[in-house]
């Protein structure tokens, strides 16, 4: 009689279908995320880098945005032979957003693995903003700024600008532009020089940047013909400020082409 029971509760529990799941159907894609800083900072938008496991070649990884409490997709790409990705997510892509963003990358799941997330990784992103349009504190009332004006120096040109016309020979203490920049900028660039159309031959000034009152004057001066192009660092400036003046009765235009700078928030604008 016992023999007879084991035997009908052995049979009892065969008939119970028992589902158990592998490890590998269980597990999700472990994804990692970086952006490194000189992406951040090159005002391009940033390059999100880095790897799926198990390694999975032409697999689609979602590179998102936490926009108002929501994951937004805002580029795809596709790992390579050994599970590893990088793209550089555009300004457009990024809605033109600067700052502190916070992003990840997602992929989602097939193969037996169900979809895996990176930890969150946050960085600030830099944009560049022009200073032909920015709100400016002036120096005196002759100083001469307009940002729809065209500037022309050794062949290169620009329909933004910052110039100074008919600046006095030799003097500079009143002649200038200042930006409070809130310490949020970090590269200044352009490129200086005298203006083609604008100036007679013979016309030689000097341009200065000055950097929370202390002036970066390198000595050098311009003649006609002749261009710097400018890429200056600015960390934690409050206070730029552009000045020229000329050393002789030629120049009338000393100004510079273009002239943007790298910031973290956008500075408000004088239109």
């Amino acid at each position: 009689m016992r023999k007879s029971t084991a035997i009908v509760s052995a049979a009892i529990v065969a008939a119970i279908p028992v589902a158990i799941m592998s490890p590998a159907e269980a597990a999700p894609y472990q994804v990692t995320a970086s952006i490194s800083t000189s992406s951040a900072q090159s005002g391009l938008g940033p390059v999100i880098r880095g790897s799926i496991s198990p390694d999975t070649a032409g697999k689609t990884v979602h590179l998102q945005r936490y926009i108002s409490g929501t994951w937004t997709t805002v580029d795809t790409t596709l790992t390579d032979a050994d599970g590893e990705y990088a793209e550089r997510v555009t300004p457009a892509e990024l809605d033109y957003k600067i700052g502190s963003l916070k992003f990840r990358a997602k992929v989602v799941g097939s193969g037996g693995y169900t979809s895996g997330a990176s930890p969150t990784v946050t960085k600030t992103i830099y944009g560049w903003q022009s200073l032909a349009y920015m709100d400016a504190i002036y120096g005196d009332s002759r100083r001469y700024v307009d940002g729809n004006d065209e500037f022309f120096a050794d062949e290169e040109s620009a329909d933004d600008s910052w110039q100074i016309k008919d600046p006095l020979v030799g003097q500079v203490s009143t002649r200038y532009t200042k930006w409070d920049l809130q310490e949020k900028c970090i590269r200044l660039r352009g490129f200086a020089g005298i203006d083609d159309f604008e100036s007679v031959p013979g016309a030689i000034g000097r341009f200065i940047i000055s950097i929370d009152g202390t002036s970066n004057d390198s000595a050098e001066n311009y003649a006609l013909g002749s261009v710097e192009f400018l890429y200056e660092p600015l960390y934690k400036t409050r206070y730029l400020a552009l000045k020229a003046y000329k050393l002789n009765g030629n120049a009338t235009v000393i100004g510079v082409g273009e002239p943007e700078v790298l910031c973290s928030k956008y500075l408000p604008q004088d239109y």
